[in-house]
């Protein structure tokens, strides 16, 4: 059965078998998701959206096409990339200062509907903060995430 014969099931096949109709390498993540809705899973385009934007690297609504290479590698896991994961990372990071605080956290839950208070971030930030300095910075998110 060929990759085109069968029915994707994951944001990832989706997003390859939406490239892979269209013939193209590269896209916007808007080109992506028109594709992936003209292909008749319409449903499955804000999931899509999300998966993308982890790889807008640049806020520019693009993602490269070794980044799509990435995303439709067999077994595509975002927290197993390291640039993904700092990019994760930068888009928590508002301020654009290399650390999250207790505040970054209660909007990054807001920002997916997750309803979190400020104390409960602060016991979050608190329980990832290895070096106790107060903040999260990418590494420590990194293994926080990765465990």
């Amino acid at each position: 059965m060929s990759s085109m014969s069968k029915k994707p099931k994951t944001p990832a096949e989706f997003i390859w078998f939406s490239l892979r109709l269209k013939s193209i390498d590269s896209a916007s993540i808007e080109d992506v998701v028109y594709y992936v809705t003209e292909s008749g899973y319409g449903e499955f385009s804000e999931e899509v959206t999300k998966v993308l934007e982890i790889y807008d690297r640049q806020g520019k609504g693009k993602i490269s096409q070794k980044d799509l290479q990435e995303i439709v590698a067999k077994n595509w896991d975002p927290f197993n990339s390291e640039d993904a994961l700092t990019s994760i990372f930068n888009k928590f990071d508002k301020k654009g200062e290399g650390y999250l605080y207790a505040e970054d956290i209660v909007a990054a839950g807001q920002e997916h509907n997750i309803d979190i208070s400020l104390e409960e971030a602060r016991r979050i930030l608190e329980a990832m903060d290895y070096n106790q300095d107060g903040a999260i910075d990418v590494k420590e998110f990194k293994s926080v995430v990765k465990a």
